[in-house]
C-alpha cells in the first residue's frame, strides 16, 4: 500500500491522503512547509511532541473546518494557515511564544480565536487575520491608537515583550507604569514556566505583585521558584488582605509560616 505522507527526521512534509480526519503519527516535531497544501481533510489533529508549523503548511484546505493544536506548540510562522474559508473557531495553546504575521491569513470564515487563554469574538466585517488590536488592549496596551500599538509589538516574540516593556522599548506609545506592570503580570500569567521571563520580572516583581494578587495559582508557582523575597512577604499578605484575594493570602501566609 502506498505511503500517504512523508516524514523524515520529524518534519511531516507531505499529506497526499483522502480521510476526513487525520491525525499525524506520534514523533513528528514539525509541520513542514505546504505540508497540506489543497488536501481536502475537514480535520486535523497535531499530536503531542510537535513544536512548529512552518510558513504554508495549511494552504488552500477548502473543506478543513477543524484543527486541533498540541500543547506543546510553541511557534506558528508566517500564513501557516491560508484560504481555508471553512475554519470557524481556533483555539491555540499556552505554550506559544512565536507567532507569525497573518497565520490565518484569508480565512474569512473564523468566528473566534482562544489565544494565550483568551478569548475573541471577530467581527466578520472587520476581520484581521490575527486581530493584534483586541490582543494589545486585552494584554493592557490600553492606548487611544491601538492600532499603532499593534503595528509595533506585531513581530515580537511573547516571551521578549516584559523585557521590552520593563526596558522602555514602548515608553514612545504613552505605556505609564501601570500598563506596563499589569502587561508583564498578564504574559507572567500566560507562560508561568518560560525561565528568561521569570529572571527578567525577578527584579521588578514587588511593582508587578499588585497586578497577581488575584492569582493565586501564579503567586504559589512563583514561590515554588523562589521568585518571591521573604523580605516583601508581610507587604503581599497584606496586599492581599486589602484586595479581598483570600486564597492569595492563603498561599503566602503557609508559606511564611513553613519558613
Amino acid at each position: 500500500m502506498k505511503q500517504e505522507y512523508q516524514i523524515q527526521d520529524g518534519v511531516f512534509s507531505q499529506y497526499t491522503g483522502h480521510e476526513t480526519t487525520f491525525t499525524v503519527p506520534d514523533g513528528v516535531t514539525e509541520i513542514g512547509y505546504g505540508a497540506f497544501h489543497r488536501n481536502y481533510m475537514r480535520c486535523v489533529v497535531i499530536p503531542e511532541g510537535v513544536r512548529a508549523i512552518q510558513r504554508l503548511a495549511f494552504m488552500d484546505c477548502r473543506n478543513l473546518c477543524d484543527i486541533v493544536f498540541p500543547e506543546t506548540l510553541t511557534e506558528i510562522k508566517k500564513q501557516a494557515v491560508c484560504d481555508c474559508h471553512h475554519l470557524d473557531e481556533i483555539v491555540l495553546p499556552n505554550s506559544l511564544i512565536s507567532v507569525g504575521d497573518r497565520i490565518f491569513d484569508d480565512c474569512d470564515g473564523i468566528h473566534e480565536i482562544t489565544i494565550y487563554g483568551e478569548h475573541f469574538d471577530i467581527d466578520e466585517e472587520r476581520f484581521d487575520a490575527y486581530i493584534w488590536d483586541d490582543i494589545a488592549e486585552e494584554y493592557g496596551l490600553c492606548e487611544e491608537n491601538t492600532t499603532e500599538v499593534s503595528r509595533q509589538i506585531r513581530h515580537v516574540m511573547v516571551d521578549e515583550l516584559p523585557r521590552l516593556l520593563i526596558n522602555g522599548e514602548y515608553d514612545h506609545l504613552y505605556m505609564d507604569e501601570q500598563y506596563r506592570c499589569e502587561t508583564i503580570a498578564r504574559v507572567l500569567h500566560h507562560q508561568p514556566g518560560n525561565e528568561n521571563l521569570l529572571r527578567t520580572a525577578k527584579a521588578h516583581l514587588p511593582a508587578i505583585f499588585p497586578y497577581l494578587v488575584q492569582n493565586p495559582e501564579t503567586v504559589r508557582f512563583l514561590l515554588q521558584k523562589g521568585m518571591i523575597e521573604n523580605a516583601h512577604l508581610d507587604e503581599y499578605i497584606a496586599l492581599a488582605a486589602k484586595r479581598n484575594a483570600a486564597d492569595t493570602e492563603r498561599i503566602l501566609t503557609e508559606y511564611q509560616s513553613a519558613l
